[in-house]
């Protein structure tokens, strides 16, 4: 006889017990998760309904009180009243517009005033004094384009007047500018001048190739042609000092050290030639450059002749004058 089986397709009873039990408690929980989120959501509307219940309260005890303070003041008529409350509060906006408009319009007839005051005034200038003022600016204006054609050799056109005064005005400031910084215009014009003059006479020398240590101190600043400071003429005991110098350079000269005494002691002994010469010879390296004399030597003795021209050598270059 066949052992009976406990077992429902393969499962024994326990699992299948097990199994709807699982299935239970899972639609047991389900059921209390939505009832507590439903449950939630009523506690949420119902503090919501409490919020504006007492709200509700709250606006109404204040238009209670509003009510009462607006019968106080003698006014039946609540909506009446309150009505009037936004009409005085436009009113209001629009007399602080008005006022602002009227105190623009205050500031604008002040200003027409004094304009007007001026006017009045300028027209009661008197002809002669308005000829006066023309012929005045006149004179001026023709007086500007002599000057400025006699200084400057440049002609001013009618119209011009104003810009050319301008362009005065802005040089005359770089004039003063310059003072100012302690640099005499006078002798920057003086430098301009002989660096002029050292160009050209160095690019005549290159393109003669050949030429010295340093150039001049003094050259004509259109030709580079070498301008000299002294005549000098050596005798036996003493040195002949007279001015070699072209006519342009007489100021230039008188600010050189020494010039003047030298010119005025001479002649004078070797000694003291050499002496007075050191501030000259000191100047001229200072300026990177080196003065030119006009040589001639009166002293019979070839040897004593060639040391007195070394010696003066040493201090500047020479222009040899023959016998």
């Amino acid at each position: 006889m066949a052992k009976r089986n406990d077992q429902v397709f393969q499962l024994s009873l326990t699992e299948i017990a097990f199994t709807v039990t699982f299935i239970l408690l899972l639609l047991l929980g389900f059921i209390a998760n939505r009832e507590f989120n439903d449950k939630k959501i009523a506690e949420e509307k119902l503090a919501q309904l409490i919020s504006i219940q007492e709200a509700e309260i709250a606006l109404n005890e204040i238009k209670a009180v509003i009510e009462e303070q607006i019968v106080n003041v003698g006014s039946a008529d609540v909506d009446k009243f309150i009505l009037t409350l936004l009409d005085n509060k436009k009113i209001e906006s629009e007399r602080d517009a008005l006022k602002k408009q009227v105190e623009n319009l205050n500031v604008e007839l002040s200003a027409l005033t004094e304009l007007r005051d001026h006017l009045s005034k300028a027209t009661k200038l008197e002809s002669s004094n308005v000829k006066e003022a023309i012929e005045s600016a006149l004179v001026l204006s023709s007086e500007l384009r002599h000057q400025v054609k006699a200084q400057m050799n440049r002609d001013i056109s009618v119209g011009d007047e104003t810009k050319t005064l301008q362009e005065l005005v802005e040089k005359a400031k770089q004039y003063d500018a310059l003072e100012y910084s302690g640099v005499a215009v006078d002798q920057v014009k003086k430098e301009n001048t002989d660096l002029k003059g050292q160009v050209i006479f160095l690019t005549n020398r290159l393109n003669a190739r050949g030429g010295r240590d340093f150039p001049p101190c003094w050259a004509d600043e259109s030709t580079g042609k070498v301008q000299t400071l002294f005549a000098l003429d050596l005798k036996s005991d003493t040195v002949e000092v007279k001015p070699g110098w072209p006519d342009v350079r007489a100021n230039d000269a008188k600010m050189i050290p020494n010039v003047s005494e030298m010119i005025s002691d001479s002649p004078m002994s070797y000694a003291s030639f050499q002496k007075s010469v050191q501030s000259i010879f000191k100047q001229s390296k200072d300026l990177n450059c080196r003065h030119y004399v006009l040589l001639k030597s009166s002293i019979s003795d070839a040897t004593q002749s060639d040391r007195m021209r070394l010696m003066v050598e040493n201090y500047f270059y020479k222009v040899e004058v023959r016998r």
